[in-house]
Formats: C-alpha cells, structure tokens, sequence
C-alpha cells in the first residue's frame, strides 16, 4: 500500500458521501482510506457504511476533537505515504 488517506469525521452525514466519491474515482488506486468518526450523532457512520469499496476502513472513538482523530487514523494508517483530507473537502480526479 502506497497511500493512506486519513479523514477525520464528525457529524459530516451530508459531506462525506461527496468527499469519499471524489477520493475513490482518482486515477491512482494504490490507498487506503482510513475514515476514524469522533462521535458523531448524526448519520455520518450510515452514509459511510453504506460505500461498498474495499479501500476503505472505518474506526470509532468517543469525542476527542479532529486532532485526536485524525492521529487515530495515522496510528491505523498502513501506507507508506499519508495524505490528510478533512471529512468536506473535495479532490479533484
């Protein structure tokens, strides 16, 4: 695996399915993306369980704030290289 991609989630249930559709069409393949929801209470997890790709891996943990997530998701990050994305945010192809 070459890249991870570390996306912190926090009640983004009407961002995220857009922010995952824009990583998952690239060009590139070689990833992982390493979605880590900080206690969300909306239906984030949903939307994001429901995104049959393989690429993809979903860890929980209670609250801590975006930067606990998202050193949660390098922790689990299996990637050479890591790329930061944040839960509204948009890559183009």
């Amino acid at each position: 695996m070459l890249f991870s991609v570390v996306i912190p989630v926090y009640n983004k249930e009407k961002e995220i399915r857009s922010t995952l559709e824009t990583v998952l069409v690239q060009s590139f393949t070689d990833f992982e993306v390493v979605l880590v929801d900080d206690g969300s209470s909306d239906g984030s997890m949903e939307v994001i369980k429901g995104i049959k790709d393989s690429r993809i891996r979903l860890f929980t943990q209670k609250n801590q704030g975006v930067s606990a997530a998202r050193n949660a998701g390098i922790r689990q990050a299996v990637g050479q290289y890591i790329a930061l994305l944040d839960a509204d945010d948009r890559w183009e192809p």
